[in-house]
């Protein structure tokens, strides 16, 4: 039976430097059969992946987005070799997708087409990498920022987390259920009938040794050579003063706004960002450049406040979450997960 192991990356998990440091190497090796993604791949609007044809995670999103053909085909899962998929999108909020698109993607729909892609002789696990809620949520609303800027325009970390958009008329309870990782993983498992592996980012920073070990019970490598793959590069770092952090986006470029009073609001730059996402050549920079102007902005850190509201939101489900999976209430302490 084919092998495949999915790691749901949650961003800002280290999960780049997984995929160029660990996972292209032992593709590289020919120890796994890599099916994407990395900052490396050629992808195009057809999802296409340097290593193995389709990129499936790229694949589905287009399916959720425009409404592109599912292609039940997988050949590209080899036999004799562990298979693996890594991709943070599989958990990244939607309120991103539609500040980025204008269009809504449920995430509950990865796990499900990606069940009915992979087929019926294909045996799963999953690996998950995990980080504290409150870091996690501030990293990724920074990491997004300029797609909420470009499209939404001044919106602040506040803003978000009581969802003062209004995106989908949620609860802030509901707008950040993504992070509910009891909720989120058990989603997962259920479809694939399967206990994900859980990683923590901490355990990366802080107890590498532990890390490394067990990544070696999942992958075809010793922990000492994990550790050689994975290096020290920090992959998209961001500039950082003691009170700001700096973002570049993209602005409509005078030519932009006259066009763009043709359209209705922030139409247009949708309708850009969806032809010049994940695509790269020389006539689209080109072109880029006639739409678009680079500008930057600052924002300020997570202030205590935020930090601890996010904290008091998750700390009894991820009590309930290391109940569940046997792992140290003091270590969740240490780490910030939970509250005492």
């Amino acid at each position: 039976m084919k092998q495949l192991l999915i790691h749901i990356g949650y961003p800002k998990t280290a999960t780049t430097t997984f995929q160029e440091e660990l996972f292209v190497k032992l593709h590289n090796l020919k120890r796994i059969n890599y099916l994407g993604r990395t900052t490396k791949s050629s992808h195009t609007r057809y999802g296409k992946s340097n290593f193995n044809s389709v990129d499936w995670v790229w694949h589905i999103r287009k399916h959720l987005l425009i409404g592109e053909d599912l292609k039940y085909d997988n050949s590209i899962i080899q036999e004799n070799i562990l298979n693996v998929i890594s991709d943070e999108d599989l958990c990244f909020h939607d309120f991103f997708h539609f500040a980025q698109f204008g269009k809504l993607i449920n995430h509950n729909d990865f796990a499900n087409q990606l069940k009915d892609i992979i087929g019926l002789d294909v045996k799963v696990n999953i690996m998950v990498t995990l980080r504290n809620q409150s870091d996690l949520i501030f990293s990724s609303f920074t990491q997004k920022y300029r797609f909420i800027k470009q499209t939404i325009g001044n919106y602040t970390f506040s803003n978000f987390l009581d969802n003062q958009y209004n995106y989908l008329n949620r609860k802030p309870i509901d707008h950040l259920a993504i992070y509910d990782f009891n909720k989120h993983i058990e989603s997962w498992e259920t479809v694939f009938d399967i206990k994900a592996k859980i990683l923590f980012f901490e355990d990366f920073i802080h107890d590498k040794n532990s890390f490394y070990s067990q990544l070696a019970e999942l992958l075809p490598a010793t922990a000492l050579e994990i550790e050689n793959y994975f290096g020290s590069i920090h992959y998209r770092k961001r500039e950082k003063s003691k009170e700001l952090i700096e973002i570049s986006y993209n602005e409509l470029s005078n030519f932009g706004k006259i066009l763009s009073h043709l359209y209705k609001k922030n139409n247009l730059e949708r309708i850009l960002e969806q032809r010049f996402y994940m695509r790269s050549n020389v006539l689209l920079n080109m072109e880029k450049r006639v739409w678009y102007k680079k500008k930057k902005t600052y924002l300020p850190f997570m202030t205590k406040r935020e930090k601890e509201k996010i904290e008091l939101m998750f700390s009894n489900s991820n009590k309930l979450f290391a109940q569940k999976r046997e792992i140290s209430i003091e270590k969740m302490l240490v780490y910030k997960f939970v509250r005492n």
